[in-house]
């Protein structure tokens, strides 16, 4: 059950004012010596999330008065992966579709271990090497392109310098993070959450627009006929966002919506650590804040999400699923009921219209197993494992940051 305090720690933790005011403190003294803000980027070179950032980032960073210096890292943290080798060909097929919409040719293939290595070396400097440097011995590796410098480098002096940029990333496990005054970004897709903090440090340059996506020219096939599937997990905060904009893409475009309740990624034997917990909550709070869906108090319903699943079931039944999923969403995200206590579960049931009178029985009912066990292979069937993810047919979009995508494919207007 989460405490009075756990959600005042929540809510303290994922404000606005926690993410700003170290980002104030140390703009300060640069501003003061008349320096440009600074951020530091961890990347991996054969992360095609890394690719793809580093393809943007040089263009997009004009808009503002800022620095950036890249410290190569050569593995994501194992805790933050449970499905590694997943990862990397989603990656590079999520890379593929998006990166038209920035009018980037996108790369075929990861490339191969050794040039992985030599790129690592070229760029293991301690002190880190400027954006531009980066991004060309990135481009080079990933085209197949030499690239100036490339047999240069001492393994043993890479590896330890690697591992210094290793232990300097501990809050963020991926190959794809930018730090602006302690507060963490995950790739293209944080960028407008990061510009918003550099224009709130009066960064941004007089009369710039940052370069933005063409959302039209994604590259996916034609959408099939049929519903669109969404994946849901009690548990997951970003799913939380996603309920109302997939209810409304479904009546924009006259598509039913499909809802797979998926367990939570720890009750499917994933590992989730603190520090990741941490990040995806204050990541997930920033994006909350960005689209006019705050988090003020948040119990954590890890202990409930049987329940909930148990309650969607119901729900389903009643029709009332989508009137849950949102009661679900600003209840215990926005709100702070605690759904591992009767008294809370009861109430967001009642805020959704759905009669628990047979909620007992539903719990020890083998079609919620079976259930969930269906939408979990079906799940992992489309190449996934993490939620909220949509799919039409065989064509599955990862994570909420992908709507304005899908709606543009699927020839909708925005639903935000």
């Amino acid at each position: 059950m989460a405490s009075r305090g756990q959600t005042l720690f929540a809510a303290a933790i994922a404000s606005e004012a926690a993410e700003r005011l170290p980002q104030r403190l140390t703009d300060v003294p640069r501003r003061v010596f008349g320096r440009p803000a600074r951020i530091d980027a961890f990347l991996r070179p054969d992360d095609p999330a890394a690719w793809w950032l580093l393809a943007v980032l040089p263009r997009w960073i004009d808009a503002w008065d800022v620095e950036v210096r890249v410290y190569v890292v050569d593995r994501d943290d194992p805790a933050w992966l449970p499905e590694p080798d997943a990862r990397v060909r989603w990656g590079l097929a999520d890379v593929q579709r998006m990166a038209p919409c920035w009018g980037l040719t996108p790369p075929a293939a990861v490339p191969p271990a050794s040039r992985v290595a030599a790129a690592v070396r070229s760029l293991a400097v301690p002190g880190g090497v400027a954006l531009g440097r980066a991004a060309e011995v990135v481009e080079a590796l990933w085209s197949g392109a030499p690239w100036s410098g490339a047999g240069e480098g001492s393994p043993g002096d890479a590896a330890a310098t690697v591992a210094a940029h290793v232990r300097a990333r501990r809050r963020y496990g991926l190959g794809d993070g930018l730090r602006l005054g302690g507060a963490w970004y995950g790739g293209v897709d944080r960028l407008p959450r990061l510009g918003a903090a550099l224009d709130a440090l009066g960064r941004r340059r007089p009369g710039a627009t940052p370069w933005g996506p063409d959302l039209s020219a994604v590259a996916a096939p034609s959408p099939a006929d049929g519903p669109l599937r969404f994946f849901f997990s009690f548990r997951s905060p970003y799913s939380a966002l996603a309920v109302r904009r997939v209810f409304a893409l479904g009546r924009a475009t006259g598509r039913p919506i499909a809802v797979r309740l998926v367990p939570p990624m720890v009750a499917r034997g994933l590992p989730v650590p603190l520090a990741k917990r941490l990040h995806l909550y204050v990541d997930a709070a920033r994006q909350a804040r960005a689209l006019g869906q705050p988090f003020r108090r948040t119990a954590d319903p890890l202990q409930a999400w049987r329940d909930g699943a148990a309650v969607g079931l119901l729900a389903t039944r009643q029709d009332r699923l989508e009137a849950l999923l949102t009661a679900w969403a600003d209840d215990v995200w926005c709100h702070g009921i605690d759904v591992t206590r009767p008294a809370g579960l009861a109430t967001v049931a009642a805020h959704a219209g759905v009669d628990l009178a047979d909620l007992d029985r539903v719990r020890t009912d083998p079609a919620l197993d079976a259930m969930l066990d269906t939408n979990r292979a079906e799940l992992a069937a489309l190449g996934l494992w993490g939620v909220p993810c949509f799919a039409v047919g065989d064509v599955a979009w990862w994570g909420q940051d992908r709507l304005d995508a899908l709606a543009a494919w699927l020839g909708a207007p925005d639903v935000r």
